[in-house]
């Protein structure tokens, strides 16, 4: 069977859709005609990092457990990007992130919440996000060891709602990962092991 390359994007409008996880959700169903001309469309997906903030390098941390890591930057930086002209974007970059041998987790991140916990819920005005993993033990051909992986995680929004509840820190922005194990999954021994954290503004 021949398909259009762009036609598996538009699957999840007539098959699967994932349940309502994010912190802004509504609970209203996608718009299948506003999202099927929106992908058939495409947008702009190229950004210019502006200003780039080291977290951390080398974290590490068991299945279950938050992993912190403070940004020491002054949040009125970030209060200025999004509210300088709509056009900037605060994304948290995850790199060099441990291919776990099975998917039996997945990762929630939260700002300015150093004592989130894999009990914290998605509903709480901290929360800005996640990424998961897709894997199992059969091994992929053509696949190298120690394989790494990268996410991009855009807490915009997070960050622009604390700044307007006036809960965003003055002078230093906490990060948590923390790894959520899938119910019924065994997780036990397994970590979550990232090469470095970094946070950047970016004009979009």
């Amino acid at each position: 069977m021949d398909v259009t390359a762009f036609v598996p994007v538009l699957f999840p409008i007539f098959s699967y859709q994932f349940e309502p996880c994010g912190p802004h959700h509504t609970g209203s169903k996608l718009n299948a005609k506003a999202l099927e001309a929106f992908l058939r469309a495409g947008a702009p997906v190229k950004f210019e990092v502006t200003q780039r903030f080291e977290l951390q390098r080398a974290l590490s941390t068991e299945v279950g457990k938050p992993l912190n890591s403070a940004a020491k930057i002054d949040t009125q930086v970030l209060r200025s990007a999004l509210e300088s002209n709509g056009k900037n974007a605060v994304l948290l970059n995850v790199d060099g992130v441990t291919v776990p041998d099975k998917a039996g987790y997945y990762v929630r991140v939260f700002l300015g919440k150093s004592d989130a916990t894999a009990q914290t819920s998605i509903d709480d005005p901290h929360f800005a996000g996640s990424f998961g993993f897709f894997t199992d033990s059969a091994p992929m051909p053509n696949m190298p060891g120690n394989e790494k992986l990268g996410y991009l995680v855009d807490v915009t929004q997070a960050v622009r709602q604390l700044s307007q509840a006036g809960s965003l820190p003055a002078s230093q922005l906490d990060v948590t990962l923390v790894p959520v194990p899938y119910q019924r999954r065994e997780t036990a021994g397994q970590t979550l092991g990232i090469q470095q954290l970094t946070l950047s503004i970016a004009q979009v």
